[in-house]
């Protein structure tokens, strides 16, 4: 069946909805409705989300590379990453440049420098750390 133009008439109607709806919306403005609150409410969520980077990195020794280290996770925008075989003896943490952390877990100060893992945490995201312990090898 063929579609018929719509006459004169008709276009005048729908201009006349159109601008009825118009009328509507402007009266309303400024008036929170239930529906208009919740989409602010969702949007506003949206916004204050934020995606977190996190990684892994098998850096096969980090003793001395720390700068290294800090460089590319810039570079790459990283948020937390978690390291092995860094290498490092002992267990701490070092304050990188730009006020990132860096936390590990190696073997004892009398073994050979082996194994080992850490975790880089962005700057931002230090003020979320409240503590932390290691949980050594068994055979260390």
């Amino acid at each position: 069946m063929r579609k018929k133009n719509p006459s004169k008439l008709e276009l005048m109607a729908t201009r006349k909805e159109g601008h009825a709806e118009a009328e509507e919306r402007k009266k309303n403005r400024g008036r929170n409705t239930y529906k208009h609150t919740n989409v602010i409410k969702k949007n506003r969520a949206k916004m204050n989300e934020k995606v977190w980077k996190i990684g892994t990195w098998n850096i096969r020794s980090l003793t001395g590379k720390e700068h290294e280290l800090v460089d590319e996770m810039e570079k790459v925008n990283m948020d937390v990453v978690g390291i092995t075989e860094t290498k490092k003896k002992g267990q701490g943490e070092i304050n990188l440049k730009g006020g990132h952390r860096l936390i590990y877990s190696g073997v004892n100060h009398e073994s050979r420098a082996r194994e080992g893992v850490g975790c880089y945490i962005k700057k931002e995201n230090t003020k979320y750390i409240r503590n932390w312990f290691a949980i050594s090898d068994i055979h260390n």
